[in-house]
């Protein structure tokens, strides 16, 4: 499998996983908080959609990665449709999709700009970073749902029964984790 094959792959991936773990928040709770001054749900899912981006235009970008985290904030506070954010993953993974499709094994070998985000790893280190982000994040909408119902986000996520003889919230807990790409071990 080509370098940009892993890459597209790993894009996939990490969108399956994601809606698969956010499908279930509905827009009523598009506001909803856990506690004062953290961001919402349809905060979070954007902060994630807005990453995506973000990632692609640090690796393939001739700026880098944009440092004006105040700027990006201002975005995703801006968000109170789960919909809306939603959607808006969907089409910055399907970009992020296209920008590698026209890319060469070469390019993502490619060294990142020197600086304090992945300084000279290869440019295809991005993708191991956001589906670590992603998963980050994909643990804060099941934290959402914990805050909002309690032990019933297992059931809400669809992980009870799935796999016989697994405690509740096992599932849970294996989804959250981390993808890893063959590079990277």
């Amino acid at each position: 499998m080509s370098l940009v094959q892993q890459a597209m792959q790993e894009l996939s991936l990490a969108q399956e996983y994601f809606n698969r773990s956010t499908r279930n928040l509905g827009e009523e709770l598009s506001t909803y908080a856990p506690a004062e001054g953290v961001m919402t749900a349809a905060q979070q899912v954007a902060h994630a959609a807005h990453t995506v981006g973000w990632f692609m235009d640090g690796a393939f970008g001739a700026e880098g990665f944009n440092m004006d985290f105040e700027g990006h904030a201002r975005i995703v506070m801006g968000y109170t449709s789960l919909a809306a954010a939603k959607a808006f993953f969907d089409k910055e993974i399907e970009a992020a999709k296209a920008l590698v499709g026209t890319k060469s094994d070469a390019d993502l070998m490619m060294p990142l700009s020197e600086g304090p985000i992945m300084g000279g790893a290869p440019r295809m280190a991005v993708f191991g970073a956001l589906t670590d982000h992603t998963a980050h994040h994909r643990g804060g909408a099941d934290d959402l749902c914990a805050a909002e119902w309690g032990d019933a986000a297992d059931a809400l996520y669809g992980y009870v029964g799935e796999r016989a003889g697994e405690p509740v919230g096992a599932l849970r807990r294996r989804a959250n984790q981390p993808m890893s790409l063959p590079w990277r071990r």
